[in-house]
């Protein structure tokens, strides 16, 4: 057997969102989902092979 014979277990505090005002709690969320939208997006366009301008133009006609 290699390595260490013990399991080192290491953990991320959150924050409890019953700590938190509803409004800020609500601002919280858009950040996040608005975070994930954008990665979505960018990932579509790098995956198209387009650049941020070429995206930016034909999203005028999109419309």
């Amino acid at each position: 057997m290699t390595g260490f014979p013990f399991r080192r277990n290491e953990y991320i505090s959150i924050m409890n969102s019953a700590s938190l005002s509803p409004s800020r709690f609500s601002a919280i969320r858009r950040l996040v989902w608005g975070q994930m939208f954008g990665r979505l997006i960018q990932g579509a366009r790098e995956t198209g092979g387009r650049a941020i301008q070429e995206t930016a133009r034909l999203a005028l006609f999109c419309r």
